[in-house]
């Protein structure tokens, strides 16, 4: 009886690797319901049974396509609509979100190709303005995000190496007020450091100095905040 129920076992163990298997080619195939429905034969005694070589339980992987089978027709229904009304503003997260789950979807690749030519004509036209307006503060996030939807953009490759080599020659005219603004906001002085960052013209101002000035305001809030909470 000892052995045929350790047999058993060993078949029942072998039946569980199989469906997992079987479950997860489901899901790398973006076909959640077939996952899911290989995974209703899975034992209910053996649903949270860890089976060497796999991370995740039958339970675990269950609870994870189900996730993402609402979460993909929930996008395709906010896609779906945000396209027919014309929607499009903030639509590139979604599509790439939806393409994440189910990547085998030849009119939302389209949809994502059209997507990025738009967001990349509309940064590339913020970028022509901030320049002829020479407004360089703050334009720097804005070629890298441009590059990262087409990286063969020489023009731009040139003027992000220009516009870093600005900040680092702006920063180091700057240092020593650097140097001291960091130290007001180490020794918590920030309405002292904020007004030695006034001081720098916004034609000297770079990544550095805005997130100095962030930084202090924040602190300078928090400290407010736990005075009065003391008080």
């Amino acid at each position: 009886f000892s052995a045929r129920l350790k047999a058993s076992q060993v078949s029942e163990y072998a039946r569980l690797e199989r469906l997992l298997r079987e479950a997860l080619a489901h899901e790398q195939a973006f076909d959640y319901k077939a996952g899911l429905h290989t995974l209703t034969q899975v034992a209910p005694s053996l649903k949270q049974t860890t089976v060497s070589g796999f991370k995740d339980t039958a339970e675990e992987i269950t609870e994870r396509l189900t996730s993402k089978q609402l979460r993909l027709k929930e996008l395709e229904g906010i896609v779906r609509d945000r396209v027919g009304k014309r929607e499009i503003t903030g639509l590139l997260p979604l599509v790439d979100e939806l393409l994440t789950l189910k990547s085998d979807r030849p009119e939302v690749l389209k949809l994502k190709t059209q997507l990025e030519k738009r967001k990349l004509n509309n940064l590339r036209d913020k970028i022509a303005s901030a320049i002829s307006g020479k407004r360089l503060l703050g334009l720097l996030p804005v070629v890298e995000q441009c590059l990262v939807l087409k990286p063969d953009q020489d023009d731009l490759v040139k003027l992000k190496n220009n516009l870093i080599a600005h900040e680092a020659q702006l920063d180091d005219r700057n240092q020593p007020i650097i140097s001291q603004i960091q130290a007001y906001i180490q020794q918590q002085q920030f309405d002292a450091a904020l007004e030695m960052l006034g001081t720098i013209t916004p034609q000297q101002q770079t990544s550095a100095t805005v997130e100095l000035s962030q930084q202090a305001a924040t602190e300078k809030t928090a400290k407010t905040v736990l005075e009065e909470a003391a008080n």
